[in-house]
């Protein structure tokens, strides 16, 4: 099965605008960025439209395009077309994509473009505390792609999840050796990568679900559960039980789902009867090729790094400065 091309996503480093009005913006582009390209440059207070009117590789050298590599990319600011830039102060992680952001109760109109941008940093060893809240801002605040296995209906079915909803079957992905997880999809491309799922050439129904959904599934079906997100890639990121249970604790999530009844996992581990009583996750099961050790996120992720909390006040002033630049008219 042919892959589908990979996304352009760029964060950005830093930003300067040069004597001709357009923004000089550092970072690594993931996938390809061409000059004349219309792209989004998104955070979680604005989107922004903009026009790349030239690129450079990182020792200035003008270039046509870039492609997977750290650079220079020049944008011509055109409109913020939705939110208001006076409202973007918030931490520096601006991300330029090729996607414009769409979330509606609609499953085919998931776009998770401001998460996909910061899960692409994760090959590149993140560890700031600015760059592990805006993840776990985003984490708390997308909407997921899950694919079912229903009793009847029609494909592509959309609208939340029912986690009570017992005719419901679910995939689940597992390497040998490792937990099962569930795999969930910021989008329908990254979905599209899932040949285990597609092998019959129709797409899966699905439905749509929000980390604080997720936790309450993985709750029903044991301790040794978690959730993979884009286990075939892009930018697959496991997460393990525990840390969903730590994430679930943390003020951004509570203030997002409210309070889920917070859970010792060390007392769940040693409750045999919870144990026993936990259903199976053998519904159907996908075999996730290619994804990374489940074991090294959470021990490189720890439950301060990913804290929704509110970032630094020198840091919000530091994008309040670039989106001046971005929006600027003059």
């Amino acid at each position: 099965m042919e892959q589908p091309k990979k996304r352009m996503t760029m964060m950005i480093e830093a930003a300067l605008k040069n004597t001709l009005g357009d923004v000089d913006t550092l970072g690594f582009v993931e996938g390809t960025i061409n000059v004349g390209q219309t792209v989004y440059i998104i955070n979680p207070a604005c989107t922004q439209q903009a026009i790349v009117s030239a690129v450079e590789d990182i020792n200035r050298i003008s270039r046509s395009s870039l492609t997977d590599e750290r650079g220079h990319v020049y944008l011509k600011n055109e409109k913020v077309i939705e939110g208001a830039a006076a409202q973007a102060g918030f931490s520096f992680g601006c991300v330029v994509a090729e996607t414009k952001p769409c979330i509606d109760t609609d499953c085919r109109k998931i776009e998770n473009t401001y998460l996909s941008g910061l899960m692409a940093e994760l090959g590149r060893n993140r560890t700031e505390q600015d760059w592990a809240n805006l993840l776990g801002f985003a984490l708390c605040n997308s909407v997921f792609i899950v694919p079912v296995v229903a009793a009847s209906g029609p494909k592509h079915a959309s609208g939340p999840i029912d986690i009570n909803d017992d005719t419901l079957g679910l995939y689940w992905a597992q390497l040998p050796g490792m937990n099962p997880e569930l795999p969930v999809f910021t989008d329908w491309t990254a979905l599209e990568r899932d040949s285990h799922i597609m092998e019959s050439g129709e797409q899966p129904e699905a439905r749509l679900a929000r980390l604080g959904e997720l936790l309450q599934i993985v709750r029903k079906f044991g301790q040794d559960t978690g959730i993979v997100i884009n286990p075939f890639g892009p930018y697959t990121f496991s997460m393990e039980r525990a840390l969903l249970e730590n994430i679930a604790q943390m003020p951004g999530f509570k203030a997002t789902f409210g309070d889920l009844g917070g859970v010792n996992l060390q007392d769940y581990l040693d409750d045999d009867e919870a144990e026993t009583d936990a259903p199976t996750p053998s519904n159907e099961a996908t075999q996730a090729q290619d994804s990374p050790d489940s074991s090294s996120i959470s021990s490189t992720y720890s439950e301060s790094s990913l804290s929704s909390s509110s970032t630094p006040s020198d840091q919000a002033e530091k994008e309040q400065k670039l989106w001046e630049l971005l929006t600027s008219e003059d």
